[in-house]
């Protein structure tokens, strides 16, 4: 291949990376797909442990009807899905959470007889934003999305009077105490309700396999080349004009397209004189996502009692409620799991059959954790500090047992076994601080508003990916699509660079 030969070059084959390489390739555009790991897809796949096969990131999707649009547009077949349901397993009670907005609301009206205003003035609000943010182009929706991103969702719930529980349902949908602004909490919940999350019948590799095939079928075609590690962005007179690899190669192009975690792209793979002071000072300092600890588990299914999802393949639940020893519980609970933290359980193989092998299953289990809980073990990329691997193993077990709770026989019919901590996100998944979600959630902490960042500074650069909006508005992996589709129209047009960033940088 020649070094001068191509007219784009796209950093990172995760979903936002191969819909970019895709779009362009089928305009005739000639590609290539720059991946650092050995395998595609980024943490929108599966690996293996023995006979087992583990998701590395998403268990489904949210916005359907945007990634079949825009993966049946590129692969040119139709996408085939099954609609997924959560059970909510908290303070006493079981709820199917992902219920129709219409139905979940007699559902909680009958578990919370006395709050049933709160219920209907909350699912009133629910629907009146979430129908605003998805018509943004009229002044009184704006004017209305606007006001929600303005306002803590913690604090709304307590205006409508809502109790302890009922605050944490409707206002995590889960266990937690609510953290979000109205806006991003009434999108999840249409998300969640009316649109619902949804898995391909196909099979996450096999999401990622149609769009290789694209990449490399347009004509005159494109390249996939995986175990090449992008470390620069080379940058000329304000321009992009190519990158350079670990292994010392050096490609040219006109044209960029960068999948990779935007923050490392902007303090790490970027010349620092090429780049505003405004940006680099705004990409350093919005606040991340969490991450997650996840143990993926392989089983023989009939030594496991699995009817907790004889209804739903997700349970949720909050890890306090099974942590009291004097109740048999899972013992005394240690950093970063506590009290507060809302565990999910996901039979995997339900949705992914080829995941397990016949009479086995896999389970995953999930909570939300925090970089600092971990990052005393890292002292530097790819590195880990003695008593690292114990301590993971310990958590998981504390992890596996809480969820043998549900899931009499757990232990027993455990065959393989794997933990991901934020560590792993990190230096795996190229996540800076294992962040699983984009930028941050939490209302004191996230910009108040729907903006892309596909657009950058860099003459002929552009991004794109989950962090290329600052808000998970559609959810992770349409937002990732979309804005690959976006970011190739951006370059196929032309569009000039970004002076200024669109956001002030937190103060």
């Amino acid at each position: 291949m020649s070094a001068s030969s191509w007219d784009a070059l796209v950093i990172g084959a995760g979903l936002g990376g191969l819909v970019a390489g895709a779009t362009l390739a089928r305009q005739g555009w000639k590609v290539v797909v720059l991946e650092a790991a050995g395998h595609s897809g980024g943490t929108a796949s599966t690996f293996r442990r023995g006979d087992y096969r583990f998701p590395r990131g998403p268990l489904g999707f949210s916005s359907p009807a945007t990634v079949k649009e825009i993966w049946e547009g590129l692969c040119g077949m139709p996408l085939e899905t099954q609609r997924v349901s959560y059970l909510l397993n908290a303070f006493g009670r079981e709820i199917a959470l992902s219920s129709p907005l219409s139905q979940l609301e007699e559902i909680l009206h009958e578990a919370f007889p006395g709050e049933s205003e709160v219920i209907r003035e909350f699912f009133s609000s629910v629907r009146t934003v979430s129908g605003a943010l998805r018509e943004p182009q009229q002044n009184e929706a704006r004017t209305l999305a606007e006001n929600a991103f303005l306002t803590s969702a913690r604090d709304f719930l307590k205006r409508l009077g809502a109790g302890e529980q009922l605050r944490r349902i409707l206002g995590s949908q889960g266990c937690r105490e609510p953290y979000s602004s109205v806006a991003l909490l009434a999108a999840m919940w249409d998300l969640l309700c009316e649109q619902g999350i949804h898995y391909p019948t196909c099979g996450l590799d096999r999401l990622c396999e149609g769009l290789i095939e694209t990449v490399r079928s347009g004509s005159p075609g494109g390249h996939l080349m995986t175990n090449n590690r992008v470390i620069g962005i080379s940058v000329e007179g304000g321009r992009v004009v190519g990158v350079e690899l670990e292994n010392g190669d050096r490609l040219r192009a006109s044209t960029v397209i960068c999948n990779a975690d935007i923050r490392r792209t902007y303090l790490e793979m970027l010349p620092k004189n090429e780049v505003p002071a405004l940006w680099l000072q705004a990409v350093a300092s919005i606040p991340l996502s969490s991450s997650v600890f996840q143990v993926a588990v392989g089983l023989n299914a009939s030594l496991a009692d699995l009817s907790i999802f004889r209804h739903s393949s997700r349970v949720i639940f909050c890890l306090g409620e099974w942590g009291d020893p004097a109740d048999g519980g899972i013992g005394p609970l240690i950093a970063p799991l506590k009290p507060s933290s809302e565990v999910e359980l996901c039979l995997f193989s339900r949705d992914e059959p080829n995941a397990a092998p016949p009479g086995g299953a896999v389970l995953v289990i999930r909570t939300s954790s925090t970089w600092k809980d971990f990052q005393w073990y890292r002292p530097e990329p790819q590195r880990r500090k003695p008593g690292y691997l114990r301590f993971k193993m310990i958590l998981a077990r504390m992890l596996r047992a809480a969820a043998s709770r549900f899931i009499p026989g757990l232990e027993e019919a455990e065959v393989s076994l794997d933990a991901s901590t934020p560590l792993t996100f990190a230096d795996l998944a190229g996540r800076s601080e294992g962040a699983v979600a984009g930028w941050s959630w939490d209302f004191r902490e996230s910009h108040p508003g729907w903006l892309d960042l596909i657009r950058t500074p860099i003459g002929g650069l552009y991004m794109c990916g989950h962090q290329a909006y600052t808000s998970m508005l559609k959810g992770g992996v349409p937002s990732a699509m979309l804005s690959g589709r976006e970011a190739a129209r951006a370059a196929m047009r032309g569009d000039p660079p970004l002076l200024d960033p669109p956001f002030d940088a937190p103060t």
